[in-house]
């Protein structure tokens, strides 16, 4: 239901023109430069991740972007998957940044319960830098120069872009204090509708929501379901080894970035976190795996599927197979150096 919700509150910002309106004024702030552009939208993904979640960026941001670059009339792609790639690389530094994260951290007897941040800020940092750094390598040739920006967006109704501008900032302090995302998110989504529908009688009926990736993606919860008590879990388990130390928390990460890529990062790090209970670093090299090392596969993490729908819709064609192969590249060059974080003292 969460998913629904959230990509219904994204649909109906789209149709109001808000993200058009917030794309052009973060194109106005850069003065010209796409550089700065993209570092401000770096910061945007980073923050937005980091207090709301990382389905924020991908849902919210992620279009923001795309109409940012359109507006500025460069390349959207480089900028579309910042928001994708940050999502869930820039995802460890809280407890509320991440499902899995919330997970580890509410467990009975976690290692990581009262010093989740203390644990996870430099890997996190690491991760995010790194991500950062391959993005800026991928795309040099976007990210210089300048551009002019083309006249402000003149939306057909500017009380429904307010209204739909102050639900999700209500929506973004629920996230931010904490509170679990489906029943607010569900909220937000019912009152958007009813506005919408409201100013705009007929019109809801156009109104597109993921329902195959909903599908896809309850199915792929299903199975692991069903399966993990017949052996599945057990098996991972034994895949992740004892100890600590790089290369047994590598082991550690690469069995959480392959599982949460094979299946899905939530029900992987569920059948997974059993094996690691018995330290924090092991615990973090998990969420390392599960969080960063999940952006291969478009059902890695259910950010990403929400990620590639917007794109979509908003009309920016994603070649998957390029995709995957540098999102592969990414999580080989994230997932170690964020262990190897883990390493230093801190």
């Amino acid at each position: 239901m969460f998913l629904l919700a959230i990509a219904l509150v994204a649909e109906i910002c789209d149709r109001v023109g808000l993200f058009d309106v917030a794309g052009h004024a973060l194109a106005r702030l850069a003065g010209g430069r796409v550089a700065v552009l993209w570092i401000g939208l770096v910061v945007l993904c980073l923050a937005t991740t980091t207090v709301l979640s990382l389905d924020a960026p991908a849902v919210l941001v992620a279009p923001v972007a795309i109409a940012m670059a359109k507006r500025a009339t460069v390349n959207p792609i480089p900028f579309a998957v910042t928001a994708v790639w940050l999502a869930n690389t820039g995802s460890l530094m809280l407890p509320v940044s991440n499902l899995t994260n919330l997970l580890s951290n509410a467990l009975h007897g976690s290692p990581l319960q009262d010093n989740f941040t203390a644990a996870t800020w430099l890997p996190a940092l690491t991760a995010a830098a790194v991500t950062a750094g391959a993005i800026a390598a991928f795309w040099p040739r976007v990210l210089r120069g300048r551009f002019k920006l083309g006249a402000a967006p003149r939306p057909k109704d500017k009380d429904l872009v307010v209204f739909a501008a102050v639900v999700c900032l209500a929506l973004a302090a629920a996230f931010a204090f904490g509170v679990p995302p489906t029943w607010p998110t569900m909220a937000a989504a019912l009152v958007l509708a009813f506005a919408y529908a409201r100013r705009r009688p007929g019109a809801w009926r156009k109104l597109r929501v993921p329902w195959v990736m909903a599908l896809i993606a309850f199915a792929l919860f299903a199975v692991v379901h069903w399966v993990g008590p017949l052996g599945l879990n057990a098996w991972l388990a034994g895949l992740l080894g004892e100890g600590e130390g790089f290369a047994q928390e590598l082991r550690v990460a690469a069995v959480g970035a392959l599982g949460s890529n094979a299946v899905n990062n939530l029900p992987a790090f569920l059948a997974l976190q059993p094996g690691v209970e018995d330290a924090a670093s092991r615990s973090v090299a998990l969420l390392i795996g599960a969080n960063a090392g999940s952006i291969v596969t478009p059902w890695g993490s259910l950010a990403t599927l929400l990620w590639l729908w917007r794109c979509k819709v908003s009309g920016v064609r994603i070649n998957l197979g390029g995709y995957v192969l540098r999102s592969a590249a990414v999580a080989t060059a994230v997932v170690p150096a964020s262990v190897g974080a883990l390493q230093l003292p801190p």
